[in-house]
């Protein structure tokens, strides 16, 4: 599968399940819980702002406005080599919450691990989230099986921001 072409802001990840109250409160900027790592791009970069030192490395992104209108808060993505290539293992726990801004008018891969560092070849690449070419949005967890994100058909690739939380 292709990478995502679009915009990306706001990444949590938690060490926990969170319940509906815990992600609307997430969707109105509330903080909740304390997260595993937070990458909000603010500062330009794709370092860790939780504390817990979870920093992430921007490979071929830039810099653009985040879903606030606030200028070199979040990342541009190409669709072929941007990437953020975070901490080993961070999301290979099955117990776990990842929340996240996207913005895109295509398909591809919004989430993803792989088992080598990018972009070595031979490695195991698997989408935890994608967009994909029949307007639905799909994750999985490092155990579970494909889920359908959207099940109502609600058009994700509009050029709008979009909050997903997967839990």
């Amino acid at each position: 599968g292709a990478y995502l072409q679009g915009k990306f802001d706001d990444l949590r990840i938690y060490s926990s399940v969170l319940d509906v109250t815990a992600v609307n409160q997430l969707y109105n900027e509330a903080n909740i819980l304390e997260p595993v790592a937070i990458y909000d791009f603010n500062d330009g970069t794709a370092n860790d702002q939780s504390g817990n030192g979870n920093h992430g490395t921007a490979i071929s992104t830039t810099t653009t406005l985040d879903r606030f209108g606030n200028a070199d808060a979040a990342y541009h993505f190409d669709g072929s080599t941007s990437i953020v290539e975070m901490t080993d293992g961070l999301l290979l726990n099955p117990n776990m919450a990842i929340s996240l801004w996207f913005k895109t008018t295509s398909e591809g891969a919004i989430l993803g691990y792989q088992n080598n560092n990018y972009p070595a070849s031979g490695a195991n690449w698997v989408p935890v989230m994608y967009a994909g070419t029949d307007n639905t949005l799909h994750a999985t967890m490092w155990s579970g099986s494909v889920i359908n994100l959207n099940p109502n058909n609600t058009v994700y690739n509009n050029g709008q921001w979009h909050h997903v939380v997967l839990t």
